[in-house]
């Protein structure tokens, strides 16, 4: 019985903070989208997607996507649980927020909301940079940095719905 109880709360515990069906469709949609560009593909890293996790629920919290807006964290910048050296590490947060509803009272299917985080982050004040810097990672290890091999770029995606919202936290992780 004693252990029959250990297993089911391992399981509840391993459920809680568990990705969910629209951080996998994210990932996946992002992946394609690189791929469709001519790049590598991100690699999973579940510790990434932790923090990703970590950092949604800040938004959720205090229903902002602004990065310094956590008295936590006063400069924007929040720990990434496997940074070895914080000089030979880079993190790249892009943070989205979307209405749970459209105007016509329906909820966002997930394909839907995928769909328009890529859209909008395509074509928002900025994209230029974000686009280049999100999607085009190793040219710019090439010209900046004089890398002549590819790194392995890790990627975390978090999304929180609330009440009102979904919360949307895409966390790349960078090796320097």
């Amino acid at each position: 019985m004693k252990k029959a109880i250990l297993v089911l709360l391992t399981l509840i515990t391993i459920n809680i903070n568990a990705q969910t069906s629209l951080d996998s469709l994210l990932f996946d949609k992002l992946n394609t989208y690189r791929i469709n560009s001519g790049l590598d593909s991100f690699v999973f890293d579940s510790s990434l997607w932790v923090d990703a996790y970590n950092n949604t629920q800040l938004l959720v919290k205090y229903k902002t996507i602004k990065h310094d807006s956590f008295p936590e964290y006063p400069d924007g910048n929040i720990p990434i649980s496997n940074e070895e050296d914080q000089s030979e590490v880079w993190a790249m947060y892009i943070k989205a927020k979307y209405k749970k509803y459209k105007e016509d009272g329906s909820k966002w299917e997930e394909e839907e909301l995928s769909d328009l985080f890529i859209t909008e982050t395509e074509k928002s004040p900025g994209s230029d940079f974000v686009i280049t810097m999100f999607f085009n990672l190793y040219e710019i290890d090439k010209a900046m940095l004089g890398k002549s091999e590819k790194e392995i770029y890790q990627l975390g995606v978090s999304c929180i719905s609330d009440d009102e919202h979904v919360w949307i936290t895409v966390l790349v992780y960078l090796p320097r």
